[in-house]
């Protein structure tokens, strides 16, 4: 049985567009063989299965990302003008060189796809074509959507009723972000007219323990509350670190991978009311008439003022995977980055700076609730980095093509209390977001994910290779 194998004489782990990958078929004879012609193809496909609910089989599509042939026996030039040839005993070597595509090289499937049934992106607002998308994998019980690029080479034998003989070998391939085609739908704001703006808001009610007088009558006790809810806002600002733009606008939520999340995050906490007027409401005024001696001899004034305490700061960020065959499935997966415990009391007079509303993106939901409590001014306090000077995880890039699409949110909890303890609150903000890759190194990220229990927050089996595949495990080179 002759032996078939390809060597690749580049060592990088990761290829990226227009990367040239060169090497040498060998096939070894031991008796003899017939062929019409020995190839080699740079092959990128995406496929998806996904389980039919509504009855028995399953439903699987594939599309052909990118397909490059070469021919390597006989040579293009060679003299043999043969239809089929005959190798004798001994080893064999032909050398090959192939490349990927450049920015400027759609998907094959789209290019080719006259009839629409490829079509454009699916959830995919951009009106041009896009470029390959990156290594990636996911799989669930008899799910998945991969997608995957190999070396094929191919002896084509000229009888009929034989099989041809093929070899592959797995390549690792991570688009440049300049080039990385991703869905502009999934930072779209709610209208779906322009990219989301560069900061996401969230309010926040803080129940403060009021030290006024307890009412004279029962009446005014029943009727009364000894919990003052004073208005916060958190604000999650996206830093120019990375930015692109669009016809729809300019977004800055382009978070490489193996980056401190201060490089690309600043966290604040805006009290929408002076901290003189929060005194005020829980009647512990710091000014000369609350110091008099009359207010002094009063028994509550004797409990001391309320504080903000920041308990807990967590970061994480959540992968949401959309495949599509005749039917469209989901599945998410969270990271955990950052899940910091935290015991820090906050100063009003010396945390919070004063600042005014318009610098402030607050929702208009917020201003429409707190109206008329806010003013001109505003005063907030930027969290300190070390707080969350977590890295971003080593995921997958987001990316979308004819049948896959993977988004990301980053999620950031802040939890609130009192120095009583006896209410807490917490702020919670959802961002949107795109992952790049990590362009100052060439190293194989811990990503390609291998899903492989049913998808819940931190259960995720993680490989460190792309899934490689034997002869009979290849599939129909052919879009579907």
């Amino acid at each position: 049985m002759p032996n078939l194998t390809i060597h690749v004489d580049q060592q990088q782990p990761v290829f990226t567009n227009g990367d040239t990958i060169s090497g040498h078929i060998t096939l070894q004879v031991n008796d003899r063989i017939d062929l019409n012609e020995i190839t080699i193809e740079l092959l990128g496909i995406s496929e998806t299965r996904i389980s039919n609910s509504q009855g028995p089989g399953k439903s699987y599509r594939s599309h052909v990302l990118v397909k490059r042939s070469v021919r390597v026996f006989p040579e293009q030039f060679s003299e043999l003008k043969s239809s089929h040839y005959t190798l004798g005993n001994g080893t064999y070597s032909y050398p090959f060189s192939l490349q990927f595509p450049s920015s400027t090289t759609p998907i094959e499937c789209i290019a080719n796809s006259f009839t629409g049934r490829c079509g454009f992106i699916y959830h995919n607002t951009i009106d041009a074509p896009a470029t390959i998308p990156p290594t990636f994998y996911y799989g669930l019980f008899e799910d998945f959507a991969r997608v995957t690029y190999q070396l094929v080479a191919v002896i084509h034998k000229h009888a009929f009723y034989k099989l041809n003989l093929r070899a592959s070998h797995p390549l690792f391939f991570s688009p440049k972000n300049s080039w990385l085609s991703f869905s502009l739908s999934h930072i779209y704001d709610g209208k779906r007219s322009h990219i989301m703006r560069n900061s996401e808001t969230v309010d926040c009610k803080i129940g403060f323990q009021s030290t006024a007088p307890p009412a004279t009558t029962f009446v005014k006790r029943l009727l009364s509350s000894s919990t003052i809810s004073l208005p916060f806002v958190a604000v999650c600002q996206f830093k120019p670190f990375i930015s692109r733009t669009f016809n729809e606008g300019t977004t800055n939520r382009l978070l490489p991978v193996d980056t401190p999340l201060p490089d690309l995050l600043d966290i604040k906490l805006i009290s929408l009311i002076s901290p003189k007027e929060i005194r005020k409401l829980l009647n512990n005024d710091d000014d000369e008439a609350f110091n008099s001696k009359k207010k002094r001899s009063t028994t509550h004034n004797n409990t001391p003022p309320e504080q903000i305490v920041i308990t807990r700061l967590r970061v994480s960020l959540q992968e949401l995977i959309t495949f599509s065959t005749t039917v469209q499935k989901g599945a998410v997966n969270e990271f955990a980055i950052q899940d910091t415990t935290l015991n820090h009391t906050l100063n009003l007079d010396t945390d919070f700076d004063r600042m005014p509303i318009s610098s402030v993106p607050i929702a208009k939901k917020i201003t429409d609730k707190w109206g008329n409590r806010i003013t001109e001014h505003c005063y907030g306090m930027s969290l300190f980095p070390e707080w969350f000077n977590a890295k971003i995880p080593r995921t997958p890039q987001s990316f979308v093509c004819c049948n896959i699409q993977n988004d990301y949110t980053l999620s950031v909890r802040l939890d609130l209390s009192t120095t009583l303890g006896k209410k807490n609150s917490s702020a919670k903000c959802y961002c949107p977001v795109v992952i790049l890759r990590d362009e100052s190194t060439n190293a194989v990220p811990e990503d390609v994910p291998q899903y492989t229990q049913d998808i819940q927050p931190g259960e995720l089996s993680i490989q460190d290779t792309a899934p490689q595949y034997t002869e009979d495990e290849l599939p129909n080179y052919s879009a579907q």
